[in-house]
C-alpha cells in the first residue's frame, strides 16, 4: 500500500503523525517525495512496522521542520537506505531525535559503517539517535563523530560490537553524549572465537583486509585518550553488557566527568586492576556482574566513593575473598546501600571485610559455599536484608548472633537462611533456639530444617528444641562418664603393651642402628630397585602443567622417567594401592601445590603416604613444588611442616628464568641423601 498526504492536507496544521502496526494497521510499502509535501508543518512523525522496502530520493525534503522520526520495526528497509538517501533528505539544522531500530534483516551477514555512511548523520543537530537491533558488527575508526556535538544520547542495544575495537571511539569522539545504552550484543548471534582473533589482532594482514573493504584506516590498539592532558566528557550512564568476551573498562583517568551509572555485566573481565575504575568519583550504580571475575587488585574501587549498588554476582571471587589479600577491598565504598556477591563459590570471608560499610542496607551472599557466617556485624547498623539462602551455613558465632539482636533494637531486619545446612546437636543448641526467639524476620522460618549427625533432618519446632535439650542433658552425665573410663581404659592398654613389649622394641632398635652401619652404600640399592626416578602428585585442575611443561622437561629433553596418575595406573587396580605402589617403586614424589591441590582427598593420601615411606626408608622422598603463593594461615599443618624438612621449587612467574626452576628440580631429584639432615 502507498499513501500520499497531498496538497488537499495543507490546511489541516498537522504537526504530529502516527503510523504504527502497534497501534492498528500500517502497511506502506514506498515512501517517495510526494508522500508528505501536503504537510508543510509536520514536526513528529511515527512510522514502525509499516513494512516499507522502497524509498526515493528528497523523501522529507517537503516536511523541513521534521525534529522526531521514528522508522523502527521495517526490516525491509535496510540501514544503509536508512542512514542514507532518507536522512540525506532530512532538515540537518532541524532533527532532533532519529529512531532506526530494526531496520534490517536479522538474517543478513554483520553491516559495517563507515564515516561515508554516516556523513548524512553526523552532520545532524541530534540530540537523540537509536540504531537498536540492526546486526551492526564494524565500525570505521572515527565514523560515527558529530559534527555539530549536540547528540546526548545514544542507543545501539542488540548489535553486535566487539568493545575494545568499536566502542571505545563513539565513547571518545562525541563527548557531549550524556547516556549510552549497548546492552544485549551478541544476544542472538556469538561471533566465533577466529573472528575475535583477527580482530584484536593488529598484523598486517588483517588490517589490510579491512582496508579493502574502506572500514578502518587507524590501528585500534593505540590509547584513544592520553593520560596526560584532561579530557573533557559530559557521559552520566554508560552500558555494554552481554559480549561475552575479554574487555578492559573505559580509562576515565584524567577526565573531567560526571559518571554515575555503568553496566557492563555479561562480559569476561576476569581481572579487575588498580586503575580500571580511578577518576570515577560519582559513580553510584556499577554492574560487574556475569564477568568471570576471579582477581581483584587490593585497591580497585578506592576512587569509587559514591557508589550506591554493587552488583558482582555470578563471578569467581571466592577464592581472592577467602585467601587472597582483599581485607579492605570494601574499605573505601563508604556510601555503599546495596552489595551483591551471589553465586561467586565464597568458601570464607574474612570478618573486617564489610567493616567500612556503615550505609550498608542489603547484602546477598547467596548461593556460596559458605560454612559460617564469622564478620564484624556491629557496624552494620543500617542493614535491613541479608540473603545467606543456599550455602552451607550449619551456625552463627555468637558474637555475629548478638550483633544482629542488636540491630533489630533500632530497625526492622531480614534474614534469609533457607536451604542451609544446620545442624542438630548439643553444641549448636543455642542457635537453634536463638532462631526461634530472635525478634529478626526470618524468611520462611517455619521451614527451616536442621541435621543429625547420621543425616535425618526434622523441622526447627519448639517441641524439638525442648526434647533436644532434654536429651542433651540427660546424656551429658553418661559421656564424661564413659569419656573418663575409656582414657583409662585406653592408658591402661597402652602402658600393658609397652611393658609386655619392651624387649622387643629395643631389639628392633639396636638391630636397625645396626643395619645402617653395615650398609653404607644404600644409596646404590635404591637405585636398582627403583622403577621410577620421580612420582608426580597433583591435581586434575593442574594436570596441564604435568603435560604442557614437566613431561617435555624432564621425560623427554632430559630422559628422566615420570610416574603420571592418568598414565601409569594399573587399571581396575584401587587408587590406594596404586599410589603406594607408586610412592615405594619411585625415587622422589613431587608435590605439585596449587590452591587446587590443597582441597583434593587424594593429594592429601599422597603427602602422608610419601612421608611415611620417607620415614620407613629412611631417605628424602618429597619434593614440593609451589606454581602459585599460598598463604601459610590457609595450608594443612602436614604441609606447612614439610616446609622445614623438604626441598621447596617454585614455578617462576616469568617462563625466561624457568631454566633455573629445572636445574634446581633435576638436583634434588638426582640427590638421594635425606635432604632435611644437609
Amino acid at each position: 500500500m502507498n499513501i500520499e498526504f497531498d496538497e488537499n492536507y495543507r490546511n489541516t496544521n498537522l504537526s504530529t503523525l502516527v503510523m504504527s502496526s502497534m497501534i492498528g494497521q500500517c502497511g506502506i510499502v514506498s515512501l517517495s517525495n510526494k508522500t508528505f509535501r501536503g504537510l508543510p508543518k509536520l514536526r513528529q512523525l511515527t512510522m514502525t512496522g509499516c513494512k516499507i522496502s522502497q524509498i526515493t530520493e528528497n523523501i522529507f525534503s517537503s516536511v523541513p521542520l521534521l525534529a522526531y522520526l521514528d522508522i523502527s520495526n521495517n526490516f525491509k528497509l535496510g540501514l544503509y537506505n536508512a542512514i542514507g538517501p532518507l536522512a540525506k533528505s532530512l532538515n540537518p539544522f532541524n532533527i532532533k531525535t532519529l529512531k532506526m531500530n530494526f531496520v534490517s534483516n536479522p538474517d543478513d551477514i554483520g553491516t559495517k559503517l563507515t564515516k561515508e555512511n554516516l556523513k548524512y548523520v553526523n552532520a545532524m543537530s541530534l540530540a537523540h539517535l537509536e540504531m537498536d537491533s540492526n546486526n551492526i558488527e564494524i565500525f570505521e575508526y572515527s565514523a560515527l563523530n558529530m559534527s555539530r556535538g549536540k547528540l546526548k544520547t545514544l542507543s545501539m542495544q542488540n548489535n553486535n560490537l566487539f568493545f575494545s575495537l568499536f566502542v571505545a571511539t563513539i565513547v571518545w569522539d562525541n563527548p557531549s553524549l550524556v547516556e549510552i545504552d549497548l546492552r544485549d550484543q551478541f544476544k542472538y548471534k556469538n561471533p566465533a572465537p577466529e573472528v575475535y582473533t583477527k580482530l584484536t589482532l593488529s598484523d598486517d594482514q588483517f588490517k589490510n583486509k579491512l582496508l579493502t573493504h574502506d572500514v578502518t584506516n587507524a590501528s585500534y590498539n593505540e590509547p584513544l585518550l592520553s593520560r596526560d592532558q584532561e579530557n573533557a566528557v559530559s557521559l552520566k550512564k554508560f552500558s555494554y553488557t552481554g559480549s561475552r568476551y575479554f574487555i578492559d573498562p573505559l580509562d576515565f583517568y584524567n577526565t573531567s566527568n560526571s559518571l554515575w551509572y555503568m553496566d557492563i555485566s555479561e562480559n569476561r573481565i576476569t581481572w579487575l586492576k588498580k586503575y580500571d575504575f580511578e577518576n570515577l568519583n560519582h559513580l553510584t550504580f556499577l554492574n560487574l556482574s556475569n564477568n568471570y571475575i576471579e582477581k581483584v587488585d587490593s585497591n580497585s574501587f578506592e576512587d569509587l566513593v559514591a557508589l550506591k549498588y554493587f552488583y558482582l554476582q555470578n563471578n569467581l571471587l571466592g577464592f581472592e575473598m577467602g585467601f587472597g589479600n582483599l581485607d579492605n577491598i570494601f574499605k573505601p565504598l563508604l556510601s555503599l546501600e546495596h552489595l551483591i556477591l551471589a553465586r561467586n563459590r565464597i568458601y570464607a570471608i574474612k570478618k573486617d571485610m564489610f567493616s567500612s560499610c556503615k550505609q550498608l542496607q542489603f547484602l546477598d551472599l547467596s548461593d556460596n559455599y559458605l560454612n559460617e557466617l564469622d564478620i564484624d556485624v556491629s557496624q552494620l547498623q543500617n542493614i535491613y536484608l541479608l540473603n545467606l539462602r543456599t550455602n552451607r551455613i550449619q551456625s552463627f558465632p555468637l558474637a555475629v548472633q548478638k550483633g544482629l539482636d542488636t540491630i533489630i533494637n533500632h530497625t526492622s531486619l531480614t534474614v534469609n537462611l533457607v536451604d542451609n545446612k544446620l545442624v542438630c546437636s548439643c553444641g549448636n543448641l543455642n542457635f537453634l533456639k536463638w532462631i526461634l526467639s530472635s525478634n529478626i524476620s526470618f524468611i520462611e522460618r517455619a521451614s527451616y530444617k536442621c541435621t543429625f549427625i547420621n543425616s535425618t533432618s526434622v523441622f526447627i519446632r519448639s517441641e524439638f528444641i525442648s526434647d533436644l535439650e532434654m536429651e542433651c542433658h540427660r546424656y551429658l552425665t553418661v559421656i564424661i562418664t564413659c569419656t573418663a573410663l575409656a582414657s583409662l581404659f585406653l592408658a591402661t592398654i597402652t602402658a600393658a603393651i609397652g611393658y609386655r613389649y619392651r624387649w622387643h622394641i629395643l631389639y628392633w632398635y639396636y638391630m636397625a642402628k645396626l643395619k645402617d652401619r653395615a650398609q653404607g652404600g644404600q644409596q646404590n640399592i635404591y637405585e636398582r630397585l627403583f622403577e621410577w626416578d620421580a612420582y608426580i602428585s597433583y591435581d586434575d585442575e593442574d594436570l596441564h602443567f604435568v603435560a604442557a611443561k614437566m613431561q617435555p622437561e624432564l621425560e623427554e629433553r632430559l630422559h628422566y622417567k615420570l610416574h603420571i596418575r592418568e598414565r601409569d595406573f594399573v587399571l581396575g587396580e584401587t587408587n590406594s594401592l596404586n599410589i603406594l605402589n607408586a610412592v615405594q617403586q619411585s625415587k622422589r614424589t613431587l608435590l605439585i601445590i596449587s590452591r587446587h591441590f590443597l582441597k583434593n582427598k587424594w593429594c592429601n593420601f599422597e603427602i602422608n603416604m610419601a612421608m611415611i615411606e620417607g620415614i620407613k626408608s629412611e631417605r628424602g622422598v618429597l619434593i614440593l613444588v609451589f606454581l602459585e603463593k599460598i598463604p601459610a594461615a590457609f595450608m594443612p599443618r602436614e604441609l606447612a611442616a614439610l616446609l622445614k624438612q623438604c626441598p621447596v621449587v617454585d614455578w617462576p612467574q616469568c617462563e625466561d628464568v624457568a631454566e633455573a626452576f629445572w636445574d634446581k628440580l633435576v638436583n634434588y631429584i638426582n640427590d638421594y641423601n635425606d635432604i632435611s639432615e644437609n
